[in-house]
């Protein structure tokens, strides 16, 4: 399964990846929001949304509220892969 790599702000052009065939490829986004990305391509990508390389300087419960805030819900969003 292809699995794109979007290391840079990729926010304004999420809606491309519409353009792929849905349920094909998983979408691994690092400076964008996850939230949003989830929301856009919700039943259509599956979304892999990465953590800083500086989480591994934190403690463990920093290290959960960050991710938790990484990942908070978007509304009517579900990502099905």
């Amino acid at each position: 399964m292809p699995m794109p790599i979007f290391e840079d702000t990729f926010g304004d052009r999420l809606e491309c990846l519409l353009e792929l065939p849905k349920g094909k490829v998983v979408a691994v986004v690092d400076h964008t929001d996850a939230a949003r990305a989830k929301e856009i391509l919700a039943g259509h990508t599956c979304v892999i949304a990465t953590l800083p390389a500086s989480i591994k300087y934190v403690s463990l419960r920093e290290a959960a509220e960050i991710a938790k805030l990484r990942s908070r819900p978007a509304r009517k969003a579900a990502v099905i892969c």
